[in-house]
């Protein structure tokens, strides 16, 4: 079987490797990187947002939280990180602690990711960042 690459590469973190491409007959083939963590967030926002267009069922929404603590990034690609809900008088998220794209227990417990826009190194506390919870509210 042959494929036809449709991209390699993007520009996010976790999940940079991921390939994309069509089979010789027809079908779809996602190419997924080993590290764990990768596979999660691609898993949400390339996979689950393909097979949700594929069978025409509305696109999840990206819900607007402030973030509790800052957090800072290096490089320019765009960050998705695991973060956790506390609800008091109002919601906000709590980023947990990782060390990159093969630690699983690092998102073990958090209820969802949150991204860190390319364009910016730093966000600070009480920021809105988009969250994307593991599954629908």
């Amino acid at each position: 079987m042959k494929a036809e690459t449709i991209f390699h590469k993007v520009k996010i973190k976790p999940g940079k490797p991921i390939w994309f491409g069509k089979s010789s007959t027809g079908g779809t083939i996602f190419g997924f990187p080993g590290n764990p963590v990768s596979c999660m967030v691609l898993a949400k926002i390339l996979l689950e947002e393909w097979l949700r267009a594929s069978y025409k069922m509305n696109p999840f929404s990206w819900i607007k939280l402030p973030l509790a603590d800052g957090r800072s990034k290096h490089g320019n690609r765009e960050d998705f990180f695991p973060v956790r809900t506390k609800v008091s008088e109002v919601t906000i998220l709590i980023a947990e602690k990782f060390n990159g794209s093969g630690d699983i227990r690092g998102f073990s417990n958090t209820s969802g990711i949150a991204r860190h826009p390319a364009n910016k190194e730093k966000l600070l506390a009480n920021d809105l960042v988009y969250y994307l919870p593991w599954r629908e509210l």
